[in-house]
């Protein structure tokens, strides 16, 4: 009998850790979600923005120029 409670308790906490641990809201990257739905003028809109703060960021424009292409908005 107390080999059973004892496998019962083991178990359950196994169970109960197993749910604890996973992760209950995932934090997403905003720029990813919008590659996900193919938000391009999202995309767009976003390193726009990044290329007004730093001119010199060549990704950020082949990102612009990326989902130009992806839009089919040449």
């Amino acid at each position: 009998m107390k080999a059973n409670l004892w496998a019962s308790l083991l178990i359950s906490l196994f169970l109960v850790n197993g749910c604890s641990t996973t992760p209950t809201t995932a934090k997403s990257d905003p720029v990813e979600n919008m590659h996900k739905v193919n938000n391009f003028d999202g995309l767009i809109d976003y390193y726009q923005k990044k290329v007004e703060q730093n001119p010199d960021d060549l990704a950020s424009y082949e990102q612009i120029a990326l989902a130009y292409f992806k839009k089919n908005d040449l």
